[in-house]
């Protein structure tokens, strides 16, 4: 039997349930913290956000890292030393209002309460989740970073400005406290969060609470093996897409996920001017990372367009690539980067294969069922080497691609010497489009070379009508796309007017 134990708010919790089970159920329905939502129960509404602290570094340097994340998606088990926060644990304590017998709200409660930023109130826990965390992680605090970070709440009666009068009430209220000036998640950082009302103050004490909880579980191990990963028949990363899919399953299966003595993520780093990134990476790493956006400056700006804030820090690379959805955000850029995909056996045997060769069908693999995704790697642009990412869907942010596109070419005097094509939705794979990409090497950037190779691609794919448009539309939309990538890289170079009359 697997014993979970975490921090809930302001208390340690031990537990057997099945490491499959929700954070949402969890707290519901066992922790009776009614004050996180249940809704769609697919990562899209937000109503159930909730913050995960994770104790990061050395004894003398340990801090605690935040992230929001969709607690319908999130397994108990990968819980396992961990602080949880739930709308409840950031309402400031009852002793902090001298005149009043009940909890006081937090700055941010406040704000909305005061701006009337909730009507029906079922999803302003998520919000107010969302925006305190925002406030806690962020190094330079806006209205405009605010905004971003509550991309994965929706609201569908209030209307949102009144919830961004709120925000900018808060980034008011914090703007002479000098956050940035400290480390994001520094005992400092947090003592100021307190004295603003942002916190309640048992989050002071959090670092060294999780350090005793941790050294709990080594003894648990110690003692018994409880936690430790031994006969699990599978592992869980990121869970953004098999709790929609396959929760009932999850819950009869043997999957553990506490205490595995897995090899520490590598994360995203530069190896002989190669990408490589280990495919437990959650996308919003490689959003943040350096690296990518010294090489790929727009990568903020495309992967913004993936899902949600709350998604992206859970959702994995290679959850993303396993999938094989035809229209993946990630997967569409991976291929146009010639990405190659490292696969692991059990008997510690290694096998490379390019992602553009990993689709054979759809939902069909290149890869063996004992085998997984180790690792992935790409050859980081360099300064003659020009990328770009399109995508058309029915909103702008957090909704699935109608159809999507990315384009990388390497130039030498204005001459494609080398090309890489991607395209989602019109096909039953991520496509690489091989043709596109023969017809690109050698030919001068023109805008009748653009025209013809936009006209290359739409004969490689097979789209079908479905929900997101008819085949016809998506042929259009991709179309489209190639001429946007010919605007975005080349827009004094080519003759703009003729992509868009």
């Amino acid at each position: 039997m697997n014993t979970i134990r975490f921090i809930l708010n302001n208390h340690e919790i031990t537990t057997t349930e099945h490491p499959a089970t929700t954070v949402l159920d969890f707290v519901r329905r066992s922790a009776h913290l009614t004050g996180t939502k249940e809704g769609c129960r697919e990562g899209d509404c937000g109503a159930c956000t909730v913050l995960v602290g994770e104790r990061k570094g050395t004894d003398s340097t340990a801090s605690v890292e935040y992230i929001s994340a969709n607690s319908c998606l999130l397994p108990l088990g990968d819980m396992q030393g961990k602080h949880v926060v739930t709308v409840e644990g950031i309402t400031l304590a009852a002793q902090s209002a001298p005149n009043s017998s009940q909890p006081s709200l937090n700055l941010v409660q406040q704000a909305m309460a005061d701006e009337g930023g909730a009507q029906c109130g079922f999803c302003t826990p998520g919000f107010i989740v969302s925006m305190t965390g925002y406030s806690l992680t962020a190094q330079n605090l806006t209205s405009e970073g605010m905004t971003q970070a509550i991309d994965g709440n929706v609201c569908r009666c209030t209307g949102y400005a009144s919830i961004k009068r709120a925000i900018d009430r808060v980034i008011t209220e914090l703007a002479d406290s000098p956050l940035a000036d400290s480390p994001s998640h520094d005992e400092q950082r947090i003592s100021r969060l307190v004295r603003k009302r942002l916190l309640p103050d048992y989050f002071v004490a959090i670092p060294e609470r999780l350090s005793v909880l941790q050294e709990r579980i080594k003894t648990d191990v110690a003692n018994n093996g409880a936690g430790l990963v031994h006969t699990a028949k599978f592992a869980i990363g990121g869970g953004t897409d098999l709790f929609v899919q396959k929760p009932e399953a999850l819950l009869k299966s043997h999957v553990q996920l506490l205490g595995s003595p897995r090899a520490p993520i590598m994360r995203v780093h530069d190896e002989d001017g190669w990408c490589v990134m280990d495919a437990r990476t959650p996308v919003a790493d490689v959003l943040a990372s350096p690296l990518v956006q010294s090489h790929i400056p727009q990568m903020q700006k495309f992967l913004t367009l993936f899902a949600s804030t709350p998604i992206r820090n859970r959702a994995t690379l290679g959850g993303n690539i396993n999938n094989a959805s035809p229209i993946g955000d990630m997967t569409a850029i991976l291929l146009a980067l010639n990405t190659e995909l490292t696969l692991l056996a059990p008997d510690g045997t290694e096998r490379r294969v390019l992602l553009r060769n990993y689709y054979k069908g759809y939902k069909t693999l290149d890869r063996k069922p004992d085998e997984i995704v180790e690792m992935l790697r790409f050859k980081l642009p360099d300064d003659d080497t020009v990328f770009n990412y399109e995508k058309v869907s029915r909103r702008t942010y957090l909704d699935i691609a109608s159809v999507n596109t990315a384009l990388q070419l390497r130039l030498k005097e204005g001459t494609i010497t080398e090309a890489h094509a991607s395209a989602g939705g019109v096909a039953a794979i991520p496509l690489y489009l091989a043709e596109t990409v023969s017809y690109l090497i050698g030919k001068h950037i023109s805008t009748e070379t653009f025209l013809e190779a936009a006209s290359i691609a739409v004969s490689e794919t097979s789209p079908i009508s479905d929900a997101r448009g008819s085949t016809d539309y998506k042929r259009l939309l991709l179309r489209q796309l190639f001429y946007a990538h010919a605007v975005s890289l080349f827009p004094k170079k080519l003759n703009v007017g003729t992509f868009v009359s």
